[in-house]
């Protein structure tokens, strides 16, 4: 696998993929079965590439950036002295959210980058089963059932948000009578239901956010899990 050009070394690619599939008479010349099962694991590099304040600027010195910009204090658009923001004037809710923003781990020039490459799981499985069944010369039923689950952990731009997870899972139940009245009619009566539910994991579960910044105008509750 090529490198990405953003990182300096090959990020991982990993993928197998197995499964099995068996079927039979149950009853000779009159009701058969078949089953199948596939299963999926990969293993993905993502890539992360991204701005982030320098050690200085997390503290408010901002001196690095002159004379081309010029931080101006919001109370009266005065510059800061030195493009310097005291620390007396760094507000709570940015000093809360400033840990979850990384050190930068690759300077480039006067730019100083995060670049992450964390790894994408995915499991998938999947399968049937089917059974065909001669009732008379004339009908003749199947039945199937069909499931396929999928799971993966995303993970966010920064580590210390963690990451979110996708959780899906979709069934499918079919029957199908099928009479022949002679060579030219034949009648089919199918019924099938289909389920596909979607858990989608929230960013940093179990807090909030807002409150425990200090941002007001907010009403969030603890979100757990959403569905789709």
């Amino acid at each position: 696998d090529a490198r990405n050009f953003f990182l300096p070394n090959v990020i991982p690619l990993k993928r197998n993929q197995f499964g099995a599939a068996v079927g039979g008479p149950i009853i000779k010349d009159k009701v058969f079965f078949f089953a199948d099962y596939q299963g999926t694991r990969l293993r993905q590099g993502l890539s992360f590439n991204d701005v982030v304040p320098s050690s200085a600027e997390r503290t408010g010195d901002f001196s690095d950036l002159l004379p081309k910009t010029v931080i101006k204090d919001p109370l009266g658009y005065a510059p800061f002295p030195g493009n310097i923001i005291p620390t007396s004037r760094i507000s709570s809710q940015g000093a809360f959210f400033m840990p979850f923003l990384p050190a930068p781990n690759v300077i480039q020039g006067t730019t100083n980058r995060f670049i992450y490459a964390p790894t994408l799981p995915q499991n998938q499985d999947e399968g049937d089963m089917k059974v065909d069944a001669r009732l008379t010369a004339n009908d003749s039923l199947m039945v199937r059932y069909s499931i396929a689950e999928n799971f993966e952990h995303n993970a966010l731009t920064y580590p210390a948000l963690g990451g979110t997870d996708l959780n899906s899972k979709a069934t499918d139940y079919t029957a199908r009578l099928t009479h022949i009245f002679g060579p030219n009619l034949i009648n089919v009566t199918q019924l099938s239901l289909y389920d596909s539910p979607f858990i989608f994991g929230t960013v940093l579960p179990g807090q909030n956010i807002n409150g425990e910044a200090g941002i007001q105008g907010f009403n969030d509750p603890v979100v757990e899990i959403g569905r789709a």
